[in-house]
């Protein structure tokens, strides 16, 4: 005798798929005057939403010189490298257009930070910018004196630009490929160029840095063709990176100092704050007309306003007096 098909775990499963599929069936037809409302257009919901804000005027303000803020000055950076590279960049960015080459998203995002916070403009031509937009920076970058520093990706050196009015180039870190380091520094050292090019590599002592910028200062021709696209592939660069060590931190916080600044800068005084078009002034608005009180005239004893009214100075012996409510407290 075969199994009932109804019974057991399989069984269940049936029997409530069973019940399911009744009270599918069971369901009311939808009522028609929900299908035409689902029809009817609405307007669409109001969003409250407050409008963009524009900055067609140009209109911007300036910390007030008499605010506590402004003794808030930047005084070092956690990066020896990188307080290097301000302190220049303020030292000659009022005289000379400067263009610093970069190698990494990273590096070129603490500089931006380090620009940002001493108020400098500058402008980022990146490997992702769409070609509209390099060709504007370089525009802006050749015509302004308010733009005056350019950050390079160092891949984009090798496209035949010409930024003739740069006179100082900072590589921030050293370029194993001397075909690319001559690359880069021809972008400010070309045809038209009227002042001399300084360019300088920024390298940190006693690192593998300075340790990479030696080696290939002593190879060879052969042996830099045969490294060129790679330093691992020098047997003695390859031999200094595996046996490098890393730097022992001290034991305490203490010891460590920052990089201090050669000149302390304001923070909040040397950026301004743009306004938008719309903004209003509040000393500039009109001061609303209060409305004004009613005077009533003090009537005294014998003394009558307007003679033809009289006013009863008897006493009222009507009216109830109010009686004064008094709190008894039991001790």
């Amino acid at each position: 005798m075969a199994d009932d098909p109804a019974e057991g775990l399989a069984g269940a499963g049936i029997s409530a798929r069973r019940e399911l599929m009744q009270r599918s069936e069971k369901k009311p037809a939808r009522n028609e005057s929900n299908v035409a409302d689902n029809l009817t257009h609405k307007n669409k919901p109001t969003e409250n939403r407050s409008p963009k804000k524009t900055f067609l005027k140009g209109i911007s303000k300036k910390l007030s010189s008499d605010s506590p803020l402004s003794r808030t000055k930047i005084v070092a950076t956690t990066s020896a490298k990188l307080t290097y590279l301000l302190d220049r960049v303020q030292e000659l960015h009022t005289e000379e257009k400067i263009i610093i080459f970069y190698e990494n998203n990273n590096t070129a995002f603490w500089i931006a930070e380090g620009l940002e916070l001493l108020g400098i403009d500058f402008r980022i031509y990146a490997n992702t910018l769409k070609t509209s937009q390099k060709a504007a920076y370089l525009l802006l970058f050749e015509e302004s004196s308010s733009v005056r520093i350019l950050l390079m990706d160092l891949r984009q050196a090798s496209h035949g630009l010409h930024i003739a009015s740069a006179s100082r180039v900072f590589i921030v870190n050293p370029i194993w490929r001397p075909y690319v380091e001559s690359q880069a520094i021809k972008r400010a050292h070309r045809i038209g160029q009227t002042r001399p090019v300084y360019v300088e590599t920024l390298v940190l002592k006693d690192t593998l840095e300075e340790k990479m910028l030696l080696r290939r200062q002593e190879m060879s021709n052969f042996e830099m063709q045969h490294a060129e696209k790679d330093m691992l592939d020098d047997s003695t660069m390859s031999s200094i990176i595996q046996h490098e060590r890393f730097y022992e931190l001290p034991e305490h916080d203490d010891l460590i100092e920052p990089a201090y600044l050669q000149e302390a800068c304001g923070f909040f005084d040397r950026h301004e704050l743009p306004i938008p078009d719309d903004y209003v002034e509040q000393s500039t608005q009109k001061p609303t007309t209060p409305t004004k009180k009613r005077k009533v005239p003090l009537l005294l004893q014998g003394y009558l306003p307007n003679p033809q009214f009289e006013v009863d100075l008897s006493p009222d012996l009507i009216t109830p007096a109010k009686k004064k409510k008094v709190s008894t407290f039991q001790i």
